[in-house]
């Protein structure tokens, strides 16, 4: 009996799950791939980071191990490969550290990745997040830190990042937390190279948007409202095309939310449409009727702009003829000049974003518990969450743009009941 059949492995399926054994010692607090997805960062209360490279046949080989922090480490973050292989990491122990890979340094030798700057904030807290700036506005680091500050460190040169210097600083909550207090702060940079340099802040239960003003210091804007907990978790989705932003956040109140962000000047809506207002909610439930594609319809087939002085109903642009150029086609041009790089620079600072209308799209609490993490794919379609249940979920808007959970992964870990959970009862 030829025995060569039993011995051949059955194929992998389309979709499965590798078990990665990390070696870490203690609670994991962050993973982080890297721009192309071939490389994993990780950090944990064990002071430890470790970096995993994917292999061909799809398994994670470890690249390096080193202890860099003298307290838990709890987020690690990659910058964009145009500025080489570079990590950051924040720690407990109050410190931002850069780290860039020696490549003439053998693997799992502790020295593969060298620390090369050290960022030490005027704050009495602990660092709770990092995010790292699109790469289109150079290469700039934020963090916040549990008293409830926000600094900007921008490195000085881009081929080293050796030297670094303090751009901007702020404070997203009137005064610092007591110690005893429960605090949660968490940040993100707006991905998107166009609108101008924005980011996203989670300070105890409230999320707000800070933008650049005329000095290139961050302002406070938009806020994000409707969470009843604190926020433990904010992501800003990279925009591929879109004409709108989104936004998912975590919340202790056990949902995840999704906001989208519509830009004034790239919606065109008739005399007594209503716009959304900042803070409104749009369930999902309802989200059927007022999906972004049946108003996108509804808009494009009465581009009318009232309240002139005469009452007209439609605005022309002089030039064609005798009635001028309609409106929808002057914008497309507009547009297009937009993408050309034609308007001169001082069009396109008068023409800055001036600020977002902001609707809450959906709100799922099928974790049912504290829900910890969210953050999109590159593409920013899949939404991905995980809370206290030991389980990680992915959602996705379908046609008719309704956000629905198209899969649940769990990680082997069951939930315990936990004595505040016993308290609320």
């Amino acid at each position: 009996m030829d025995s060569s059949a039993g011995d051949k492995k059955p194929p992998k399926p389309s979709s499965y799950t590798i078990p990665v054994s990390t070696g870490h010692e203690d609670l994991l607090h962050g993973v982080a791939y890297d721009f192309y997805g071939q490389r994993v960062a990780t950090c944990s209360s064990d002071q430890r980071i470790k970096v995993f490279d994917a292999t061909e046949d799809g398994e994670w080989k470890e690249n390096d191990a080193w202890r860099p922090h003298d307290a838990s480490i709890s987020k690690i973050a990659w910058a964009h490969p145009c500025f080489g292989q570079i990590l950051a990491s924040c720690s407990f122990d109050r410190t931002v550290k850069i780290f860039e890979e020696q490549e003439s340094e053998p693997k799992n030798s502790g020295r593969r990745w060298k620390p090369m700057f050290r960022m030490i904030g005027d704050t009495r807290g602990a660092i709770c997040d990092i995010s790292f700036a699109p790469a289109a506005v150079g290469l700039k680091l934020a963090y916040i830190s549990s008293d409830g500050m926000v600094q900007v460190q921008e490195a000085i040169e881009t081929h080293t990042v050796s030297r670094w210097t303090s751009v901007d600083e702020f404070r997203v909550v009137p005064s610092t937390p007591p110690r005893e207090a429960e605090t949660s702060f968490c940040l993100s940079y707006c991905p998107s190279r166009w609108g101008g340099e924005q980011l996203l802040v989670g300070a105890m239960d409230r999320v707000r948007i800070y933008r650049h003003d005329s000095n290139g210091k961050f302002q406070p804007a938009e806020e994000l409202r409707g969470h009843k907990g604190l926020v433990r978790d904010v992501s800003w989705a990279p925009n591929l095309g879109r004409s709108y932003h989104l936004i998912a956040t975590a919340c202790k109140d056990g949902q995840v939310r999704i906001f989208r962000l519509t830009d004034p000047r790239m919606t065109f809506s008739p005399k007594g449409t209503q716009q959304p207002r900042s803070g409104s909610k749009d369930v999902n439930e309802d989200i059927g009727e007022k999906s972004h594609f049946s108003g996108l319809t509804r808009e494009m087939s009465s581009l009318s702009i009232g309240g002139g002085r005469g009452g007209m109903n439609t605005t022309s642009f002089p030039g064609v003829g005798g009635g001028g150029l309609p409106l929808s086609q002057a914008n497309s041009f507009e547009k297009a000049e937009d993408a050309m790089g034609v308007l001169s620079l001082e069009e396109q600072e008068s023409r800055e974003l001036s600020g977002f209308f902001v609707e809450e799209i959906a709100g799922f609490t099928e974790h049912g518990r504290e829900v910890w993490r969210v953050d999109w794919n590159p593409s920013g379609t899949v939404l991905s969450s995980a809370g206290d249940d030991g389980k990680i979920r992915l959602w996705r808007a379908d046609r008719t743009m309704r956000w629905k959970c198209m899969s649940v992964m769990g990680t082997g870990w069951k939930p315990t009941r936990r004595s505040e959970d016993d308290d609320d009862d």
